[in-house]
């Protein structure tokens, strides 16, 4: 099951134990066979989980191509723990801002950005 291996994955990521609470929000925007996860483990920040199948080609192309974006200097979260064995990341999550005629303006987080 998706939840339970990026479950599993934040905590192996964090070194917690296994009944170290973490609360899991389901993000329903994912798609192309991706499985997105709001992951809070307690005491810590809050990351992103993204579990993918390969029942389409370009999910093998997900991680590679969300580095690139980021080596561009495209604001997208950074990927911090990859395991294409289990097909799970862990990707931080993005501070928004907007550029008003009074400088930068916090808008909030999202999962990416462009």
């Amino acid at each position: 099951m998706p939840a339970d291996t990026l479950l599993t994955a934040v905590r192996n990521y964090l070194k917690l134990g296994p009944t170290h609470t973490c609360i899991m929000e389901p993000i329903t925007k994912g798609a192309s066979g991706r499985t997105i996860i709001r992951l809070k483990p307690e005491g810590h920040r809050t990351y992103i989980g993204i579990h993918y199948t390969l029942d389409r080609k370009d999910n093998a192309n997900y991680l590679p191509v969300s580095e690139f974006l980021s080596n561009a200097g495209f604001n997208v979260p950074e990927v911090i723990y990859d395991n294409p064995g289990r097909r799970v990341a862990l990707a931080t999550v993005v501070e928004t801002w907007q550029v008003t005629n009074e400088g930068y303006v916090y808008r909030g987080r999202r999962i990416c950005s462009a």
